[in-house]
């Protein structure tokens, strides 16, 4: 963290740099005051990239090494020293004025002890690693681990205590481990540790309370001597388990530590970090392999009611046919009713069994107003003349709205039918439009009284996937459909990259991971857009850029456009996984997030989206296959008795010309199961563009 400092007489004053700061003479202007009379403001240093810029403002005269500083001002380096009039500034990346003798601290590499403490050093580093690694190897507790470092590091270091502290938002400091003597007043220490988890540096003082990097108590008589201190981080982008820092403390008036003594602390605390790190890493695997597990049972129990379910279905749409043939001797509005029923329910036994629910719901359109009040009342009017119902309907305006694709005037009729069948004969039902931003209102006036009816689940997920808004207020029935001018889709000249963050300085990241794989960037809210929306290939979700990543997954996951869209969540803490997955994600990114791994994992998820396309299209040219050899099977069978009789009666009626038709018929029936045969076998070719062709 870079400093600046000054002088004000013999004091030495310091600023700790974590923004921009403007300097001058006034205290209500500027945020870093000069000590000697001067201008209000003087100049401004701010950060620029990874460096900082000090410029001059209004007018003001800024030199180094005696060289004037021009108006866009100078990028500092370590050590720099500039001159505001008599007003001299030092830029420094470490805490500045630190006595060598007293203080230090460093990230840098320290000296080792030499001579034959080197030796017993080097032995005892050693000796920590293989035990480290024996607690590993036992599957020991981290947090034992490093308090037994702690323990080993107080002991060989002759420290009279060893604490490991950690700074947290419930508390400001939190006593993780405690070894040796207890120490009342921890001010300075916290203060210490404070700083080197801010600079990232590992210190040492042998004064404490007169080291200028620590605050002072007012009140109390020193109780602590001198002091190392060394943080122990974890990897980058992991935020569980104790972070903070150990620190060794000798009483007042005892020998002082030396750099070497704070090496030795340092790869203590770092094999403690590495603990933590490899515990992480131990409960990733496994938290990978139970999902893996998890996802392997799952998928058999889809296949196997899969399989259930289509013959369920093959039984039910046969049931529908016969009892369809049983009405046609019927005749009647009810028989018109139950018809028209009969065949609502085929349709969505027939959508089921050939539909892949891998895919994206069908694709909406435009509907004029006066078609869906034709389509409605048509699936009305049966029923209605069969319970002795009247409608009385109003002109339908000459407008369009939209509807998303599926089932959804099976959806309506299951819930009017139902509305229907409540009223008393020779009702009257009006049915009228009105108009509201944005939307075209269908209204049915009911009778007072009249039980109110609610949408089922399925119901509620065709109309959140067509648009349809369902309302019941006062015995009156509303469908509000949205209009279509404020629906229309622009197709893309590349595939959509969605990115839901309200973290702008994530933009240019993405920007630049989109470029290189080709997409379209497009910013979204936490919550989706009304649909239609052009079809987007990945959608990324950044955990720490929204209120709610679980309720954000389930609206998106929900939403027709991304229903089959991969979700990749960033920024994301690994022990959520888990329930971003249950959420509706497709795969997350735990670590701090870089360029290199949000391409490699947009690739990732690209080729995977591939791979599933080809196995469904693999797939459905193997049921095609069976159901060839089905229908080669079934066919053949009943056509070789067709054959045999056309035969004998061609004998005997040699002169019958309708026998030749029938063995002609017989005869191209013969070819196309031949052609079927040909299906079952593997004559599929490869074609340059990775194109695939069944050889008949």
């Amino acid at each position: 963290m870079p400093f600046l400092s000054w002088h004000e007489g013999p004091k030495l004053q310091r600023q700790r740099l974590e923004g921009a700061r403007v300097l001058g003479a006034d205290p209500m202007r500027a945020t870093v005051v000069s000590p000697i009379v001067g201008p209000p403001v003087q100049a401004m240093i701010q950060p620029e990239g990874i460096h900082w810029r000090l410029r001059p403002l209004e007018g003001m005269v800024i030199r180094r090494e005696g060289e004037m500083v021009p108006a866009s001002g100078i990028l500092l380096g370590d050590g720099d020293v500039a001159n505001l009039g008599a007003w001299e500034i030092r830029f420094s990346h470490r805490f500045p004025g630190l006595d060598p003798e007293r203080f230090l601290e460093t990230s840098g590499p320290l000296p080792l002890p030499s001579g034959t403490a080197a030796t017993a050093s080097l032995r005892w580093v050693a000796g920590l690693a293989q035990r480290l690694e024996q607690g590993l190897l036992a599957d020991e507790d981290p947090t034992s681990l490093a308090k037994r470092l702690l323990e080993e590091a107080c002991s060989f270091l002759a420290a009279d205590a060893g604490l490991h502290l950690r700074q947290s938002a419930s508390a400001p400091w939190r006593v993780i481990h405690r070894v040796g003597l207890s120490v009342e007043d921890l001010e300075p220490a916290h203060s210490l540790v404070a700083h080197a988890l801010m600079d990232e540096v590992s210190l040492l003082s042998n004064d404490p309370w007169l080291d200028p990097r620590a605050l002072r108590a007012p009140l109390g008589s020193p109780s602590l001597g001198p002091m190392l201190v060394a943080p122990v981080f974890l990897a980058e982008g992991l935020d569980e388990g104790p972070e903070g820092a150990f620190v060794l403390i000798r009483r007042p008036g005892s020998p002082t530590f030396s750099a070497p003594d704070l090496s030795l602390l340092r790869s203590a605390a770092d094999l403690a970090a590495l603990a933590y790190r490899l515990n992480l890493v131990h409960r990733r695997l496994l938290t990978h392999a139970e999902m893996e597990s998890q996802i392997l049972h799952l998928r058999r129990d889809l296949e196997r009611q899969d399989d259930r379910q289509g013959h369920l279905l093959s039984a039910l749409r046969g049931s529908l046919v016969r009892e369809q043939a049983m009405l046609r001797t019927l005749d009647g509005p009810s028989a018109e009713a139950l018809r028209r029923h009969l065949s609502f329910m085929l349709h969505l036994v027939e959508d089921g069994m050939t539909t892949d629910p891998g895919l994206a719901p069908p694709p909406g359109r435009s509907w004029r107003l006066v078609d869906i009040q034709r389509e409605i009342l048509e699936g009305w009017t049966p029923l209605a003349e069969s319970l002795g119902l009247r409608f009385e309907e109003g002109p339908a305006p000459d407008s369009q709205v939209w509807l998303g694709g599926g089932p959804v005037f099976e959806a309506l009729r299951s819930l009017l039918d139902t509305l229907l069948l409540q009223l008393p004969s020779e009702t009257r039902l009006s049915l009228s439009w009105s108009e509201e931003p944005g939307r075209w209102c269908l209204d049915v006036a009911l009778p007072s009284g009249t039980p109110r009816v609610s949408p089922d689940a399925w119901s509620r997920g065709v109309f959140a996937t067509s648009g349809l808004e369902w309302r019941w207020a006062d015995a009156r029935l509303t469908l509000a459909f949205r209009v279509a001018e404020h629906a229309a889709v622009v197709t893309p000249d590349r595939p959509m990259l969605g990115l839901v963050t309200e973290d702008m300085g994530l933009i240019g990241l993405f920007q630049g991971a989109a470029d290189s794989d080709d997409l379209a960037l497009f910013p979204l809210e936490e919550a989706p857009p009304s649909p239609p929306l052009p079809p987007f290939e990945t959608l990324v979700v950044d955990a720490r850029g929204v209120k709610d990543v679980i309720a954000c997954l389930q609206a998106y996951r929900a939403h027709p456009t991304f229903a089959t869209t991969p979700i990749l969540v960033v920024r994301a803490k690994e022990l959520e996984g888990p329930e971003l997955l249950a959420a509706g994600a497709t795969d997350w990114l735990a670590e701090a997030l870089r360029w290199e791994s949000l391409h490699h994992r947009l690739q990732t998820l690209r080729r995977h989206r591939e791979l599933q396309k080809k196995g469904r299209a693999s797939e459905r040219l193997e049921t095609v296959r069976q159901m060839a050899g089905t229908l080669k099977h079934e066919i053949n069978n009943p056509l070789a008795v067709i054959s045999l009789q056309t035969e004998l009666l061609q004998r005997k009626f040699p002169d019958e010309p309708k026998l030749a038709k029938i063995s002609e018929q017989v005869q191209r029936i013969q070819g196309l199961m031949q052609m079927l045969q040909k299906m079952r076998e593997p004559g599929d070719e490869d074609y340059p563009g990775g194109t695939n062709i069944l050889r008949l």
